[in-house]
């Protein structure tokens, strides 16, 4: 099985790693400056899952998206950060229309955090071929070439949300990566997970950034518990508005959330948070930027979301030197 990943940062070469270690998929990288002058000698996965040193033999990298060793893939996988999608979307779409990359039956995998990114290649490559994971591991990069697995909370699940039935035609890389050691599930379901995942990212992600403190400790008060029940409960009723749903309603969410998701992650640090304190854009606007989105639609009263989202996005103006 012939596979592309976009996106050679701490998800894309864990994912690379655990694919190449199922000695079934033959793997590229599309990667870009540094990190593909590191990915030209090795790479390297370790942590709670095992370890794992790849060398250039092993798979192929490049920074060109009309590379003619990249023809006639069987997945792309996106595992850039979702701020990239655009430019990705618009540079996968000039290389099919110039016979790169694409096959008759090429598919797209989405491995990101938020919502809505899905939508974003539907448009053009159509339902039948994007499909979305939902996943909790938690990989930090430590280097370019080197990433640590630190946390493994759940599965990985893939499905299609858009077309449900299709879900299953993600079996044969679903097999390889959990040959590879990775544990992966096909799930009709994805789209449940995925706002599960929402709700958790949108009350946690940016409070970590802005008050630099783990995710325990954002629950240790009624303060900041306040503020994350209020983005959570207009999450939710953005979510059912467009007619979702997830595992639980508000109120059992909140219990889980509290008893359950966030002492397993109690001393994490924020994605965000590293994101703004190494001066890069963020994916704010795939957490509160999308409820907000969403909301105004159906004309909800999402004031926290957007409260927390300009926050954000004043500190991203302040990192550009403006």
């Amino acid at each position: 099985m012939r596979v592309l990943i976009i996106g050679s940062g701490a998800i894309g070469l864990g994912i690379g790693a655990f694919l190449l270690n199922s000695k079934e998929a033959d793997v590229s990288f599309l990667a870009r400056d540094k990190t593909y002058q590191a990915l030209k000698n090795q790479f390297r996965v370790y942590g709670i899952l095992g370890e794992y040193d790849f060398y250039y033999r092993d798979y192929y990298v490049t920074d060109n998206y009309f590379d003619e060793k990249l023809n006639y893939q069987d997945w792309v996988l996106i595992t850039t950060k979702t701020y990239a999608n655009l430019e990705v979307r618009d540079f996968l779409k000039a290389a099919k229309e110039s016979g790169f990359i694409f096959g008759d039956n090429t598919k797209i995998l989405i491995i990101q955090n938020g919502w809505g990114n899905s939508e974003l290649y539907r448009d053009f490559f159509g339902e039948d071929r994007v499909f979305t994971a939902r996943i909790i591991t938690g990989f930090v990069r430590e280097s370019l070439n080197q990433v640590k697995i630190t946390v493994h909370a759940d599965k990985m699940r893939v499905g299609n949300i858009f077309k449900k039935e299709l879900s299953k035609e993600t079996e044969k890389i679903v097999y390889l990566l959990n040959k590879g050691g990775f544990d992966v599930v096909v799930d009709n379901d994805v789209d449940k997970y995925l706002w599960a995942k929402l709700h958790y990212n949108i009350a946690l992600n940016p409070l970590s950034a802005l008050f630099k403190v783990p995710y325990g400790y954002l629950a240790e008060t009624e303060y900041t518990r306040e503020l994350m029940n209020n983005l959570i409960r207009e999450s939710f009723k953005v979510m059912e508005s467009f007619g979702f749903s997830t595992f639980w309603d508000y109120g059992d969410f909140l219990k889980e959330f509290y008893e359950k998701m966030v002492p397993v992650t109690y001393d994490h640090l924020s994605s965000m948070l590293q994101d703004i304190e190494a001066k890069k854009p963020t994916e704010i606007d795939s957490f509160c930027g999308v409820i907000i989105k969403m909301g105004e639609e159906k004309g909800i009263d999402v004031r926290y979301n957007r409260i927390i989202y300009n926050q954000i996005k004043f500190l991203e103006w302040k990192n550009r030197g403006v």
